[in-house]
């Protein structure tokens, strides 16, 4: 956490298809920077948002947020970030369960991508590479729907453009399409 003086670096990584291990372009990722106050009312201090900043997946699947500094007031602290990670067509994050679900992104967004290392889930060993997130493709039209269900938060457009514009035409999209795959027995 950090107090007064609110640095991230830079997040690196690379979005892929599950099945395929193909790359994913067109991907927005979401970088959410919050703060929360170290004096508060009784129920305790909610997060604020700080700064957003977005990225599309270049044709590799790779994206980059460069690093944000910023002085915060001095009776608060930086949070934890947040990350969104967006396709249509796709599983979201952090909608859908997939086995990032309860890793560090900041930590796998900010080690050396490519690198390989090991985590414990559930008792068991898993190897991990640093940077890289599969999505698995939707199968029905609920699913699609539902990975559009993250929290857009109350910050004005423009701090999140790519995402707002990705997001309406996807709900366009289900709107005129509600037919579609209404089951996984196609």
């Amino acid at each position: 956490m950090d107090w007064l003086i609110y640095n991230r670096p830079d997040f690196r990584g690379k979005i892929i298809d599950a099945d395929t291990k193909a790359p994913i372009a067109g991907a927005v990722v979401v970088a959410i920077y919050e703060s929360t106050p170290l004096i508060s009312g009784p129920g305790g201090g909610s997060p604020k948002i700080i700064k957003i900043n977005e990225a599309l997946t270049d044709e590799n699947g790779v994206f980059h947020i460069g690093s944000y500094t910023i002085l915060i007031q001095p009776n608060s602290v930086g949070d934890y970030d947040q990350f969104i990670i967006f396709k249509p067509g796709y599983a979201s994050y952090p909608n859908f369960p997939i086995i990032l679900k309860h890793i560090d992104l900041y930590s796998l967004f900010t080690s050396e991508l490519g690198t390989k290392r090991k985590i414990i889930k559930n008792s068991e060993e898993i190897l991990i590479t640093n940077g890289v997130v599969e999505l698995s493709k939707v199968k029905t039209w609920d699913e699609r729907r539902r990975a559009q269900r993250f929290l857009i938060t109350n910050q004005p457009v423009r701090h999140w453009p790519i995402l707002h514009k990705m997001y309406k035409d996807e709900y366009e999209w289900l709107k005129n399409n509600q037919g579609w795959k209404l089951t996984n027995n196609d």
